[in-house]
């Protein structure tokens, strides 16, 4: 009988002989004179405008998925979420108005003290009070622009959060078919980084285009009061800096529209590859896949024909690492040409970072120094890790004085990934725990076999190497 997976594959289609969905004319060339470079952008510079005013036109009334709202779409939807907000965003700028006007209120009190100073009329009682009135308006200034950022964040914040749950609201109220008729990634990308983006413009753009446009007024009608000759070379600019602002205003939204759609085409790739990963491994689809997500409108990591810089880089991997693997970190060593790989027996994820036995940073350190020299490996100096076999059911299966020490043992490895102060014990039970350096853990009944429970505290020296522990172990 024929092995039907070996040619399930085939029933698939295959869009390998399809034309590339990046253009190869986007590609910098490789090894070209400086004006074939300077001609290469030019050409990469119309065709990416030329393709984010197609994706721009095409998203407006697309041939399926969802289209995208226009200009005034959004600000009616933007202006009907601030003003159910008013009072936060009168806070909001108002705190943003003070902390300009005072940062400006500075540099005119430091004129007056070198007026003072060079006029002679700069007593002590008078330099005192200037001085202390400095001080006083930085303060000020500081505290306002506190209540700024904090205002401005948690008013963010609460926009994000409504905007997510507006986009949801919408979309459980649409019929099925036309939910359905979007992609995966695009529905991802909407409720994630369209809405995430707005906050963040929200959140960091307005309190800034306030500020800036404050002290720009400010510091003008200053310039006018003083001397207008001396205002004339600022207003030029600022006259001439219209013309650049109009012609991004005009093309910026197509450029973020096709960014945005980029990012949609992406996460379709990414996510519809996790969910049918069962499907593409059984018929053994995977390259395919992982070439349709390089193939992609952001384009490759390197492109062809391209190389890595060759300089050492050393690649430090942990042996238990399951997040970045040691696999991967030879895929990396396989990019450079002077790469080395060094793996860091019985370590896990962020090697460098969680040393706790001076391995890795010894490591660095000596590639550092020499790093066109291997660095020597700490492999006969690492903690040896015993895997069990099987976890115990019993106290039968490793004695009690073994089950209380493997219990507190548990507690400790459960530390790694656990971020909440808290956690359970295997088999029931539970404990916290507070401090990095120096670990301390109370035990409250935690079970790591069904017939044994252990309570009290104990405490895990990190960089000692120390555990210490009160505890009592009771029976069922």
């Amino acid at each position: 009988m024929s092995d039907l997976l070996s040619s399930s594959a085939a029933t698939w289609s295959d869009h390998a002989a399809d034309a590339p969905v990046v253009d190869p004319r986007l590609r910098p060339p490789v090894g070209a004179s400086a004006a074939e470079r300077l001609s290469a952008w030019r050409v990469r510079h119309h065709l990416r405008r030329d393709s984010a005013e197609q994706v721009y036109r095409d998203s407006r009334f697309p041939e399926r998925g969802w289209p995208v709202a226009g200009d005034r779409v959004v600000f009616r939807f933007f202006r009907d979420l601030v003003l159910q907000r008013r009072g936060m965003f009168t806070a909001l700028v108002l705190f943003n108005a003070l902390a300009a006007g005072l940062g400006l209120v500075v540099p005119e009190l430091l004129g007056d003290l070198v007026g003072l100073v060079e006029e002679g009329r700069a007593d002590s009682g008078r330099l005192t009070d200037l001085a202390l009135l400095v001080v006083g308006v930085v303060l000020a200034q500081a505290l306002m622009t506190f209540f700024a950022q904090r205002t401005s964040t948690l008013f963010g914040q609460d926009l994000l959060a409504s905007a997510r749950e507006y986009v949801v609201r919408t979309i459980l109220r649409l019929p099925l078919g036309q939910v359905e008729s979007a992609s995966t990634g695009d529905l991802v990308t909407r409720v994630t980084r369209d809405v995430g983006t707005m906050s963040r413009a929200v959140q960091f753009g307005l309190p800034m285009a306030i500020i800036s446009l404050l002290t720009v007024v400010l510091s003008v009608v200053a310039m006018l009061a003083n001397s207008l000759l001396l205002a004339v070379p600022s207003l030029l600019v600022i006259g001439s800096s219209y013309f650049a602002v109009r012609n991004y205003l005009r093309r910026a939204p197509k450029g973020y529209i096709a960014e945005g759609s980029t990012y949609s085409r992406i996460n379709t790739t990414l996510t519809e590859t996790v969910e049918g990963a069962r499907t593409v491994e059984a018929l053994r689809l995977s390259d395919r896949r992982v070439r349709q997500g390089d193939d992609n409108p952001a384009g490759p990591p390197a492109p062809p024909g391209g190389s890595y810089p060759d300089v050492p880089v050393l690649v430090l991997s942990g042996e238990l690492d399951s997040i970045t693997t040691p696999a991967e970190g030879a895929l990396v060593v396989e990019q450079f040409p002077e790469a080395t790989q060094v793996v860091v027996p019985n370590s896990f994820h962020v090697t460098a970072l969680a040393d706790t036995d001076g391995c890795a940073s010894e490591l660095v350190r000596e590639f550092t120094r020499r790093p066109h020299r291997p660095p020597a490996s700490c492999a006969g100096r690492t903690t040896r890790v015993d895997a069990p076999g099987i976890f115990p059911r019993s106290v039968a299966d490793l004695g009690r004085r073994r089950t209380v020490d493997a219990t507190v043992a548990d507690v400790i490895d459960r530390w790694w990934n656990n971020y909440s102060g808290r956690g359970v014990g295997l088999r029931g039970g539970t404990w916290r725990y507070a401090g990095s350096k120096v670990v301390r853990f109370r035990l409250d009944g935690v079970r790591l076999v069904d017939d044994l429970a252990v309570t009290g505290r104990v405490v895990w020296d990190r960089y000692a190497g120390t555990v210490t522990s009160d505890v009592t172990a009771t029976g069922r």
